[in-house]
């Protein structure tokens, strides 16, 4: 699992260990820091001497390590991201997004913005496609000031794009905000520029928002099946 303050995954690591112990196996959890790049070959090389029974990969960029792997007859299973010929368990990214779009319309709304992050994600790149295709069948104008691509996954780059799509002319009635990792950001730019969630914002967040039962105003959220 990668280093990040996303909740999604430990969620996953409580799925996987749950599922492994009732098969009897047991879990050797990595975590990597510093150099990613070489830590990904460290853990690979370490995994294949030890004769690993499975490997579970939560996020992207192992591609090289996989295809690796595989060569040297260990399973590898992908969570939410794809690897060619690589066995995968993902989100149905485009209806998660067709769902958010399908709620803010019947509410009332028109401009609907979203913010996703980086799309060298497959799955960012999955929910922005699903995002433009219920906008279209919905017969919504799609403004390319209201698709907005953060570059990483953090508060700082949640807040920076909320500020970026709110301070526009024309600016949204309503923002979908792609993966949990934003969400705080943008609500402190909604707070900062004197908004009411959902008063002056309708939001929409993708993911884990379980502490979102502790605002004044809940943000509606579609939670993955972690």
């Amino acid at each position: 699992i990668p280093s990040t303050n996303n909740p999604i995954y430990g969620l996953y690591v409580d799925g996987i260990r749950d599922a492994a112990r009732q098969a009897g196996y047991s879990v050797v959890l990595s975590k990597p820091a510093g150099d990613v790049d070489s830590a990904k070959e460290t853990d690979a090389r370490l995994l294949s001497e030890q004769r690993a029974a499975g490997v579970i990969i939560t996020y992207a960029g192992w591609h090289e390590q996989v295809f690796w792997l595989m060569r040297r007859g260990v399973q590898v299973v992908c969570i939410d991201h794809r690897v060619p010929g690589c066995d995968r368990i993902t989100l149905d990214n485009p209806d998660a997004m067709r769902q958010a779009v399908v709620h803010l319309v019947r509410l009332g709304h028109r401009a609907i913005g979203v913010i996703t992050g980086p799309i060298h994600v497959a799955s960012e790149r999955e929910r922005l496609v699903g995002y433009r295709r219920a906008m279209r069948e919905h017969g919504l104008a799609l403004e390319r000031p209201l698709q907005v691509i953060a570059p990483e996954f953090t508060d700082e780059c949640g807040y920076a794009m909320a500020r970026d799509a709110l301070t526009r002319a024309g600016r949204p009635s309503a923002l979908i905000v792609g993966s949990s990792t934003l969400i705080a950001g943008v609500l402190l730019a909604t707070v900062e520029m004197g908004m009411q969630v959902p008063n002056d914002l309708a939001l929409v967040g993708l993911g884990e928002l379980s502490w979102s039962r502790a605002l004044i105003s809940p943000i509606t959220s579609i939670v993955e099946p972690a």
